[in-house]
């Protein structure tokens, strides 16, 4: 830490707290020196946020931060049931045209989506 001069601090001491540097508490003291020498006072509320997690919350994500993509979870859903249903011709659960598929994708693309209103 940068020290400052002493009349700089009871200086911002009287105009930030209204008190001397010595009736400050330390808490006080110590943002003081670090405004002072302009430095970050605040701590990240990420990395505070980030701390507190546990072992599952930080697994899910990760996992999250990759399979949480709409774009691959789609690419796979439709990879797989495709893949399931043309092998299987007139027997598959959702032959070709995919008609039960077009279904679901029209209610998906239909949904507002979370916080919109009715």
């Amino acid at each position: 830490m940068t020290e400052t001069p002493h009349s700089d601090l009871t200086q911002a001491a009287k105009h930030w707290f209204g008190r001397t540097p010595e009736a400050l508490t330390e808490r006080e003291r110590r943002v003081l020196h670090r405004a002072a020498a302009r430095q970050t006072v605040a701590r990240d509320p990420n990395a505070t946020f980030d701390d507190g997690l546990t072992f599952g919350q930080r697994m899910a994500d990760r996992v999250a931060s990759f399979g949480g993509s709409w774009a691959i979870s789609f690419g796979v859903f439709l990879v797989m049931w495709t893949g399931t249903n043309i092998p299987l011709a007139r027997s598959a659960f959702d032959a070709y045209p995919f008609i039960f598929l077009n279904l679901l994708l029209s209610m998906l693309a239909a949904d507002p989506g979370p916080g919109h209103p009715d």
